[in-house]
């Protein structure tokens, strides 16, 4: 009732103009190409006060609405010469005034008086969004997208490479605004780093964006550049522990067409490792297969493992400029990756005395191939009317997945006296397929007053898993039918959305509502069990312009996070017998009603974004643990042999309950100096969840308890652009420890650091960094439920140093973010955000 209240009195507060408005309008045009200039600046002076500015569209159009009076018109674009135009009037006689094309000619002399301007900030805010340009990110070079997004405010990635925002984990990345099979944990650490422009992040979408993912969206924008003639970059990369790559970014525009392809190859070394030390509330007996009786209270394990390979990523594509107004954009990208990971964990099962009585080391030598392949076909069409435009997508995705492991587990004695050898092996094969069309219309209102639009999608998709696990016994394997399936998801959503905003003086608002249908079928061996929803998901948003530098906007939106084909499959995962996950065909989607109130303030060197944000989720899916002891699941003593060690820890996803989340953003991004840049972000939120009754599998309830929790995360960063083209870069991460439903995880902090340095005329840049300086990037966790007390750690990957090499062909580092921000612009400032947005 009181997030109503507040749109209410926004709405109340708004107040209508009653002056009589013209408008100013024209076209800005190179004067040797006649080619349209997007992004150039056009202001409006009334002497030496600014009246009103825009800046020009993908077509080079602009159009100024101004009260009645008489102006002095400056018009500008970084590297061209001023145009300006004295003594325009607007009065009653002559209320539009058109000034048709107006040719700007290069400046050379301009282009090196803003030699040392031309760092663009990394950080650009806006009430609706957050865009972070990362293609010059000295701490990230070398790296993968992985790396990226752990340098994003509010994100962050676990150690299996989850991604999540504002400490929830239900959030959907995009690729170019699309969904794509490069956004999986997996295929997120293959993507280099350097086919990676920008990253936006939007945390309270309008019913233009799909449904899916109740914390927001997370769009990655690749990097295409739009500049005449033959251009592009070359990166190579050397690091250890090993991290060796090659890549390449080659742009081709011609009148007609614009042609482009990123070329990337690397090979990686991940070293990792932890522990996981468990506590029993009552000494455990267990018997080898000889006979042999040992006993334990604790059951201590330490692990290291190496993740390692090659992978490959190509996108090509070409944008076919049929008409000044009508753009067909063609896209194909292809990535592959093979794997060949070791993994060595020990276990000690200790006395209550702290005596051992039994230890073991086992072996996982797993050999991995994943392959992605899409294919996309945009259209586009703009109008003579500013941001007007009809845009429509279809894109096909084909990803597949192979998995095979090999486990050897050796037992031994206190004496060292070999007591037992366990074998087992597992496969895992698994192909994705999807396709995807959809369709946008978007129409401004007369005079600037607003604009309406709507949009169609469809979505199919189809995933078929087929795992297994073999025990090796009296010299052959045989199967185990309870971690062997066969398991087929298919998925169809089928969306519509309408939305509309006006413009009122210093007030706008928008309101949309989309609808959604979801239909969700999984198949085990003849079980099939099909689900569907229709929901409809409303948003509002109310922005009002305190000054020409401040603003504040009230939002809220409806959300969804459907379970996904691994929250549903039965089971996929078995690289420790003693510890996996499963999961549970039965879960249902939950529902997010989030609501955020933001501050927006711009100075002349700094801006600041601060949001207060509030969700509340039904039917919350969360992970919970529970011990499952052998002996009360299986009678045939071959499998028991294989289940040596004891009680077993299993984590499956369940609605649980209500969830209720308030928290503080703040972004903050300032010019010290003309040479030292300086961000910061913090995120503080308080989580609570209800108590809750949990189903059991065998039709059995219990209450359980709910949790509070007070969550912290927050970066600084620091960039020094020192003489001679030396580059510096700092940034800090702290994560508080926060309370869960079944215990706790624990505080992170690492520093990470990069330089570089512009050598052969400003055509190439070497930079260093080292990634987690002091190697505390660990992820540490306790856990506490059925008698059962856990305390881990672990590491994905330890300290590193990488060095890269950046050569740009027909480039220059003073022109570089020009091209970026025309690209920025042509994608309507969302990286052609007209499609999956």
């Amino acid at each position: 009732m009181k997030t109503y209240l507040l749109f209410i009195i926004l709405l109340g507060i708004s107040s209508f103009s009653l002056a009589q408005n013209g408008t100013i309008s024209g076209r800005v045009l190179d004067a040797q190409s006649k080619e349209p200039l997007p992004f150039a600046t056009v202001a409006a002076f009334q002497g030496d006060k600014l009246i009103n500015g825009a800046t020009t569209g993908d077509n080079g159009r602009f159009e100024l609405e101004l009260p009645y009076g008489t102006y002095r018109l400056m018009v500008q674009f970084l590297s061209y010469g001023n145009k300006q135009f004295d003594a325009i009037n607007l009065d009653a006689a002559n209320a539009t005034r058109n000034l048709g094309d107006v040719l700007l000619s290069a400046d050379e002399e301009t282009l090196e008086a803003v030699e040392v301007e031309a760092q663009a900030m990394e950080m650009q805010l806006s009430l609706d969004k957050k865009v972070f340009n990362v293609s010059d990110n000295l701490v990230t070079k070398g790296g993968t997208a992985t790396d990226i997004l752990e340098n994003i405010p509010s994100v962050a990635v676990d150690v299996e490479g989850n991604v999540s925002l504002r400490g929830s984990d239900n959030v959907r990345v995009l690729i170019d605004g699309k969904p794509s099979g490069l956004t999986g944990a997996s295929a997120l650490r293959q993507l280099p780093a350097d086919m990676i422009e920008r990253v936006e992040i939007v945390t309270n979408p309008s019913a233009r964006y799909e449904a899916q993912g109740m914390a927001g969206i997370i769009n990655i924008i690749l990097k295409k550049n739009q500049q005449n003639g033959l251009n592009g970059s070359f990166d190579v990369t050397t690091g250890w522990p090993h991290n060796h790559g090659l890549a390449a970014n080659i742009n081709v525009r011609r009148k007609a067409a614009n042609f482009f392809v990123n070329l990337g190859t690397r090979y990686r070394v991940n070293p990792g490792g932890g522990f996981n030390n468990v506590t029993f509330g009552e000494e455990q007996t267990d018997e080898l297969e000889s006979g042999t009786a040992y006993t334990y209270k604790y059951r201590n394990s330490t692990s290291d493992r190496e993740r390692a390979g090659w992978s490959h990523n190509i996108r090509l594509g070409s944008d076919f400029f049929l008409t000044e107004k009508n753009v067909l954009t063609a896209a194909f990208l292809y990535n592959r990756g093979n794997g060949d990971n070791q993994a060595v964990l020990n276990y000690d099962f200790l006395t209550a005395e702290g005596n051992r009585s039994l230890s073991s080391i086992r072996t996982d030598d797993e050999e991995e191939l994943d392959q992605n392949l899409e294919w996309s076909l945009d259209y586009r069409r703009t109008y003579d009317e500013k941001n007007k435009s009809l845009s429509a997508l279809v894109q096909y995705r084909n990803n597949t997945d192979e998995e095979s492991s090999a486990y050897l587990e050796n037992f031994f004695l206190p004496s060292g006296e070999l007591a037992l050898t366990n074998r087992q092996r597992s496969s895992n094969q698994e192909e994705n397929r999807e396709l995807l069309m959809q369709f946008d219309f978007v129409d401004p209102l007369p005079n600037d007053k607003g604009q309406w639009e709507a949009g169609a999608r469809s979505s199919f998709r189809r995933i078929g898993n087929d795992y297994g696990v073999d025990l090796y016994n009296a010299g052959e394997f045989i199967s185990l039918p309870l971690f062997t399936n066969d398991f087929l998801y298919e998925e169809e959503v089928h969306a519509a959305y309408a939305q509309g905003g006006l413009k009122m003086d210093r007030m706008s608002y928008q309101a949309g509502l989309r609808l959604e249908y979801t239909g969700i079928t999984t198949q085990i061996d003849d079980n099939v069990n099909s689900r569907d929803f229709l929901n409809l998901f409303p948003s509002i948003f109310a922005n009002y312009k305190l000054t020409d530098q401040a603003s504040v906007q009230a939002s809220y939106s409806r959300r969804i996070r459907r379970p996904d084909f691994r929250q549903l499959n039965p089971f996929w995962t078995f690289s420790d017998i003693r510890s996996w996950r499963i999961g549970n065909p039965n879960v249902n989607p939950e529902f997010t009603d989030s609501y955020e109130l933001s501050y927006l303030h711009n100075w002349e060197r700094s801006s600041l974004t601060s949001s207060l944000f509030y969700r509340k989720t039904t039917d919350g899916i969360e992970f919970l643990s529970s011990r499952l002891d052998p002996e009360e699941v299986f009678s045939d003593p071959q499998i028991l042999q294989f289940f040596t060690g004891g009680a077993v820890t299993q984590a499956q996803p369940y609605n649980i309950s209500n969830r209720n989340d308030y928290g503080l953003e703040v972004v903050l991004s300032s010019d010290l100096t003309n040479w030292w840049t300086v961000n910061g972000s913090a995120n503080a939120y308080w989580q609570v969840t209800d108590a809750y009754t949990l189903t059991n599998e065998n039709g059995s309830t219990e209450d359980r308890q709910g949790v509070e929790a007070f969550g912290l995360m927050g970066r600084l960063s620091s960039r020094m652009r020192l003489k001679g083209g030396i580059n510096l870069q700092q940034m800090l991460f702290y994560r508080a420890p926060q309370n869960n439903l079944q215990g706790r995880s624990l505080s992170m902090t690492f520093v990470t650091l990069g330089a570089s340095k512009e050598i052969l005329n400003r055509k190439g840049t070497i930079s260093l960094n080292v990634d987690d300086v002091f190697n505390t990037r660990k992820w540490r966790s306790e856990l506490n439920f059925d008698d059962v007390v856990t305390s881990s750690e672990f590491q994905w990957r330890r300290r590193s140093v990488t060095l890269s090499f950046n050569y740009r062909l027909n480039q220059d580092s003073r022109n570089n973010r020009r091209d970026n921000r025309d690209q920025q612009r042509q994608d309507g400032g969302g990286g052609e955000e007209g499609m999956e947005f």
